[in-house]
């Protein structure tokens, strides 16, 4: 598909001091083909030309849709195959170990999860399905017993469960175990939350207002799951160190009350008090970007009723801007990240009922943070530059190191950045 119009183009704000930036341009919609209305989104590079391509599942349709990336801002006409009935979400890795991505979609009314492999040149086997829980709707991969494959395990609505498929290699999985969960739970994510360098899961349960936290053993089992009561009823979670601490902590997307939840991790899998930061209106996904390169994590989410995209800029010591929306079209139901233009900036592919769109992150390589007055040369005009800017307690200043305050150490964190030089 190539873009002829740039009057579609839509382009925001820079948000920005000098050194961390986020330009958003969103591309006019990529269709997904006829009778599809897309749910989820991901990239990956599924014909081995080293571009990664845009992935969307459809569970009107019951299909999949793949867009290849041409270069640029274009895009290919969408290739329609099958999985199961009611696809909800997908993960796209190489599954059989043949250096091809494959493709994992979770079905929601067939209650099974669809293995589609990739030839190499993103053309896919006829699809296989395997038993999962009852009314499952989301997924996720990770190697959960150390032997090298990615597993997959999914969020059982109906069940109340998790199921975890071990991989079997060749394009196998062994049958599910099911993990008991709080009352429907409809997210999931996979991270080592107690740093014993075993795969947990945690699980969003919208029926009971609370986080199911599940420790994995190392081997491919889990302990019994422990909960986590939260101030909402969340649609979707994902676990990123947000406060560049202590290991991974894990942010909620909560639709009903607009908000979003974090419960920030003591480094063992304890959390302390959960924190609420306002979100845009029907938060429905989220994902946890450094789409503005500084160094921190950041939130994005999709959001059914408002029909945009709000980034939430990570300011450090576990604070978040005020979110920014970003207008996408009808019902934006999820996000996938990944640098499209291999530029160095994280674009982000959004998924809606009219096909997919991509949020161009276009701002281009960052200054050199050590060359304040951005002369070119460094010198003592820069220190200069940098103690004007602290004295107004402005971001660039305040932020060189991960501490929101403006002291002392933010001045050594410059000192250190001035020694090391530009590239």
């Amino acid at each position: 598909m190539r873009v002829r119009d740039l009057a579609l183009w839509t382009p925001f704000f820079a948000a920005s001091t000098a050194f961390a930036q986020f330009c958003p341009l969103v591309s006019p919609t990529f269709d997904t083909g006829r009778r599809t209305r897309p749910n989820a989104t991901a990239v990956a590079d599924v014909n081995g030309d080293g571009q990664l391509d845009i992935i969307a599942v459809s569970d009107p349709s019951d299909q999949i849709s793949v867009l290849l990336y041409l270069g640029g801002e274009n895009f290919a006409a969408p290739v329609l195959w099958p999985v199961g009935d009611e696809p909800t979400e997908l993960v796209v890795l190489d599954f059989d170990l043949d250096g091809d991505m494959d493709i994992v979609t979770v079905n929601h009314k067939s209650h099974d999860v669809t293995l589609l492999q990739n030839d190499g040149a993103g053309n896919f086997s006829a699809p296989v399905s395997f038993a999962v829980g009852l009314a499952p709707f989301a997924i996720v991969s990770g190697d959960f017993n150390a032997d090298g494959l990615p597993d997959i395990a999914t969020a059982n609505v109906a069940s109340d469960s998790v199921s975890v498929l071990l991989n079997l290699g060749a394009g196998l999985f062994a049958s599910q175990v099911q993990y008991a969960t709080d009352d429907a739970p409809d997210g999931i994510a996979a991270c080592d939350l107690d740093s014993d360098g075993n795969l947990d899961l945690i699980t969003a349960n919208i029926g009971a207002g609370t986080v199911s936290v599940i420790f994995g053993r190392g081997d491919g089992t889990f302990l019994p799951a422990s909960s986590i009561t939260i101030p909402g009823n969340a649609f979707d979670l994902v676990c990123c160190d947000l406060d560049l601490a202590n290991g991974p902590d894990i942010a909620l997307v909560d639709g009903f009350t607009d908000s979003i939840i974090v419960l920030y991790n003591d480094g063992s899998g304890a959390f302390g008090p959960p924190q609420v930061f306002p979100g845009g209106d029907g938060g429905f996904s989220i994902a946890c970007p450094d789409i503005d390169a500084d160094g921190k994590p950041d939130l994005i989410t999709a959001n059914l009723v408002s029909d945009d995209v709000t980034w939430l800029k990570n300011l450090g010591g576990g604070l978040f801007d005020a979110p920014i929306p970003l207008p996408i079209g009808e019902d934006p139901s999820d996000v996938a990240l990944g640098d499209l233009q291999g530029d160095g900036d994280t674009d982000v592919v959004v998924a809606f009922r009219r096909g997919v769109k991509v949020i161009f992150n276009t701002c281009g390589p960052a200054p050199c943070y050590a060359d304040c007055d951005q002369s070119g040369a460094l010198d003592i005009f820069d220190f200069l530059c940098f103690q004007n800017s602290f004295v107004l307690t402005e971001p660039y200043a305040c932020d060189c190191d991960p501490d929101p305050a403006c002291d002392i150490f933010d001045f050594l964190c410059f000192q250190n950045a001035f020694v090391a030089g530009c590239p």
